[in-house]
C-alpha cells in the first residue's frame, strides 16, 4: 500500500527520495513502489540492490513486481548502460550510497525517474525535510534539483522540492 500523495508522484514520473531513520519502513515502502509500478502502472522496474535487503536472496522471498528486474552489482562500470538497455520506466535504489549516487545521477539526467531511500538519524521536521535532505553529502553528488519530492517515512508526508525558478 502506498500513501496517495506518494502514489501520485510515482505515477507522474517524479524522482523521489524516501527518507527516515533505520527501521522506519523505507525498504518496505520501496518494495511497494516497485510492485505498484510493475503490476499496476505496467512499467519496467529496475531495482539496484547490492545488499539483498530489498529483493531478498531468492526471487520469491520479497515481491518487487512482475515487470521488475534486479541489478545487484552497482560497482560494475557498465551498469548504467545495462540499466538503460533494459528501458526502465523507473529505477529504485535501496539505501543510496556514494557509488550508487553516481549511477542515479546518470539515470536522472538520461530522463529515467529514480526513487531512492536515504537513511537519516531521525525524522526531520516537515518544514526542514527538503533542506536537510538536499544538504546530505551523498545527494550533493547527484546535483541540485535532481529530485522532485521527498517523502518522510515517519511523518508519512511528501514535500515537493522547489525548482530553481521557485526557490
Amino acid at each position: 500500500n502506498l500513501p496517495g500523495d506518494l502514489m501520485n508522484s510515482v505515477a507522474s514520473g517524479d524522482s523521489i527520495i524516501v527518507c527516515g531513520p533505520p527501521a522506519s519502513g523505507k525498504t518496505t515502502l520501496l518494495r511497494n513502489v516497485s510492485e505498484f509500478c510493475a503490476d499496476h502502472l505496467l512499467r519496467r522496474v529496475v531495482v539496484v540492490d547490492d545488499t539483498g535487503e530489498m529483493t531478498g536472496h531468492s526471487p520469491r522471498e520479497n515481491s518487487i513486481g512482475t515487470l521488475a528486474r534486479t541489478f545487484c552489482y552497482p560497482n560494475s562500470p557498465s551498469i548504467v548502460r545495462s540499466i538503460l538497455d533494459f528501458n526502465p520506466g523507473i529505477v529504485i535504489f535501496d539505501d543510496i550510497s556514494e557509488k550508487s549516487a553516481r549511477i542515479a545521477k546518470n539515470l536522472i539526467y538520461s530522463g529515467v525517474p529514480v526513487v531512492t531511500s536515504l537513511s537519516t538519524r531521525s525524522s526531520v521536521d516537515s518544514v526542514d525535510v527538503v533542506d536537510s535532505v538536499q544538504r546530505h553529502p551523498i545527494l550533493n553528488a547527484i546535483g541540485e534539483n535532481a529530485f522532485d519530492a521527498v517523502f518522510d517515512c515517519e511523518l508519512k508526508s511528501r514535500k515537493k522540492i522547489p525548482s530553481r525558478n521557485e526557490a
